[in-house]
C-alpha cells in the first residue's frame, strides 16, 4: 500500500512501476506534477484513494479490472490526462 499523501507535492518523482500493489491512499500523488506514468499492478491493485493523483501531471492511466474502489476526485484537475 502506498499511504496516504506518501508523495503529496515531490515535483521529482516522474514514474511509478508498484508491482504487487494492492491499494493507493487519499492524495498519495497529489500535486506531483512531474509525473506523467504510473504502472499500476494488474493482479491486486483493488482500490484508489480520494484525490490520488489531484492535480498531477498525469498523462495517461489505464485502471486494472481488480479496482473495484475509486475514490472522489481521484483525478481531479489531471489536465494532461487523455
Amino acid at each position: 500500500m502506498i499511504p496516504q499523501g506518501a508523495f503529496y507535492g515531490c515535483r521529482l518523482l516522474t514514474f511509478i512501476d508498484a508491482p504487487g500493489l494492492y491499494a493507493i491512499g487519499n492524495e498519495a500523488f497529489a500535486y506531483n506534477g512531474a509525473m506523467t506514468t504510473i504502472t499500476l499492478s494488474t493482479s491486486g491493485l483493488t482500490s484508489i484513494g480520494e484525490r490520488a493523483w489531484l492535480g498531477s501531471g498525469l498523462q495517461s492511466l489505464t485502471i486494472p479490472t481488480t479496482v473495484n474502489s475509486v475514490g472522489f476526485g481521484a483525478l481531479k484537475y489531471c489536465n494532461s490526462l487523455t
